[in-house]
């Protein structure tokens, strides 16, 4: 079986935490994280819908086969994404997003099948290659992702800093 996801450690990690750590306490360290994971993940989104396959016609939703999947839903549902769980360690997931707009019918789920092939087991035997877009893009713009670490979390913390400094001197204390 294909593994369920990849997990990587970025280089720099632990000062990235510690800039963070240095932001006044009245400023949600889940919103920043959540800034910084959104900005750094940006290419790997894009190399992933780059990467994406397009079918070229509609394609029955296995559970109920009068409903559709339109083409390109796929493509759509690709992006950054946060879950209960992944907010308890201030991450993130990139992939395809599977609930809201993209459940059911949508083709959010479908990533799954797109990128493991006949290894998934659900609504009975999925027929069909194995076409690990997600792992191409990891594998091309992992470098970018790591490298840009720093930099992004430096960016985050500018904007960070300067937007409470505003908000101090527009409301004071009673500003949080």
């Amino acid at each position: 079986m294909a593994e369920n996801g990849i997990s990587v450690e970025l280089k720099g990690l632990k000062e990235i935490n510690q800039m963070f750590m240095q932001l006044p306490k009245q400023m949600d360290q889940d919103k920043i994280w959540a800034k910084f994971w959104r900005k750094n993940s940006k290419p790997l989104v894009d190399g992933a819908k780059s990467n994406a396959p397009t079918h070229s016609k509609d394609i029955p939703y296995p559970p109920n086969k009068s409903l559709m999947i339109k083409p390109g839903t796929l493509k759509k549902s690709l992006g950054f994404f946060r879950t209960k769980k992944s907010k308890e360690v201030h991450g993130g997931y990139v992939g395809p997003r599977v609930k809201g707009a993209f459940k059911k019918n949508k083709g959010g789920y479908y990533g799954a099948w797109v990128e493991y092939g006949n290894e998934v087991m659900h609504y009975g035997k999925f027929k069909g290659k194995a076409n690990p877009f997600m792992k191409k893009a990891f594998s091309s713009k992992k470098d970018i992702v790591l490298a840009n670490g720093m930099k992004d979390a430096e960016i985050i913390f500018a904007r960070s800093v300067k937007s409470h400094e505003k908000r101090i001197q527009k409301y004071g204390k009673l500003g949080y």
